[in-house]
């Protein structure tokens, strides 16, 4: 009897490998990039360019999202500031 498996994912190893390389948002964008490329058919360094500028892009934008994001941490007392400022330089002054 043999089985009827289905074939591997071709990009599964490109996925993982992009992620283990930390460029998370080139894995998650891979599919939809790759589409892109079919139909400009860019050279191959054009791509990986596009690649990594999706990269960088998203890279810059995550500390700016943080900062523009409401603090989800209002009212909480910093560690330091509970344990009397003994860590803190404010208090030494």
């Amino acid at each position: 009897m043999a089985r009827n498996l289905a074939p591997p994912d071709p990009l599964a190893r490109v996925r993982t490998l992009l992620e283990q390389l930390n460029l998370t948002t080139a894995a998650r964008r891979l599919a939809d990039l790759l589409a892109q490329a079919e139909t400009t058919q860019p050279a191959y360094s054009a791509f990986l360019q596009q690649i990594l500028e999706a990269e960088d892009g998203a890279r810059w934008e995550r500390p700016q999202n943080r900062l523009e994001s409401p603090v989800q941490a209002v009212g909480r007392v910093p560690a330091l500031a509970r344990a009397g400022g003994r860590h803190c330089r404010s208090a030494r002054r």
